[in-house]
């Protein structure tokens, strides 16, 4: 009688093997990676009495983590868990960015009022943008916007004024894609949404600002963050 021992157990390893690339594929494809934005531009980066645009990236006012270590380098390591489970728990203007100065409709490019860009030192393929809007004032929050990305921009961006004027970012100049090709993006008071960014390459996220509610100097957004899918073979978090 043949025995059939060593071809079942070479069959039996060749399945394991398969049946493990296949649940770290799975795992892989369904874990992503909280991107660490290292650094942030805007039209007008004067300080509001505490808030400034580093706020929207280091975590004030979210999951009781307040002003006084931030930005950009904040003590706690921000962030942390996946921006799905980030919960506001201040809406003071200490813990989020309203700019001191808008942009004339009139005269800047796309009819703008505002922007800020999002750094995140390297190319990653993007999945999510979580934004959580102005909480402090009703009259400043972003009303409408866009959203860009871009690896590396014709026109690298530059920090804004820190007094009370502005400066422009043409979007149009080279390397950025619109996101929301379907028309501008309505936000809301202390509101927050997410925008899928569905695997595309880029370093960099904007936000256009089109319009706030009302108000004539100031408009912002209190905290963003993003996730990415990890290229394979790295290696990933699950939170």
């Amino acid at each position: 009688m043949t025995s059939h021992t060593p071809i079942m157990t070479h069959c039996k390893s060749a399945l394991l093997f398969l049946w493990v690339v296949l649940c770290a594929n799975l795992i892989q494809a369904a874990t992503l990676n909280v991107a660490a934005i290292v650094e942030v531009f805007s039209h007008n980066e004067k300080v509001n009495y505490g808030g400034k645009p580093g706020d929207m990236i280091a975590g004030t006012g979210m999951n009781g983590n307040t002003d006084d270590n931030a930005p950009p380098t904040a003590l706690w390591s921000w962030p942390i868990t996946h921006p799905s489970t980030w919960t506001v728990t201040s809406n003071s203007y200490k813990d989020e960015w309203q700019s001191q100065n808008l942009l004339d409709s009139g005269t800047s490019a796309n009819s703008k009022i505002g922007w800020a860009i999002f750094d995140l030192g390297s190319a990653h393929n993007l999945d999510t943008f979580y934004i959580w809007n102005a909480r402090e004032n009703n009259t400043r929050y972003t009303k409408t916007f866009n959203v860009y990305i871009a690896s590396s921009p014709t026109v690298a961006p530059s920090h804004g004024p820190t007094n009370n004027t502005s400066i422009d970012y043409d979007f149009s100049s080279g390397g950025w894609t619109l996101i929301n090709t379907g028309g501008s993006l309505a936000g809301t008071h202390q509101g927050n949404q997410s925008l899928v960014l569905q695997g595309n390459l880029a370093r960099y996220i904007a936000v256009e600002i089109l319009s706030n509610n009302g108000n004539g100097n100031r408009v912002g957004l209190a905290e963003v963050g993003i996730t990415f899918i990890p290229a394979k073979g790295t290696l990933f978090r699950i939170d």
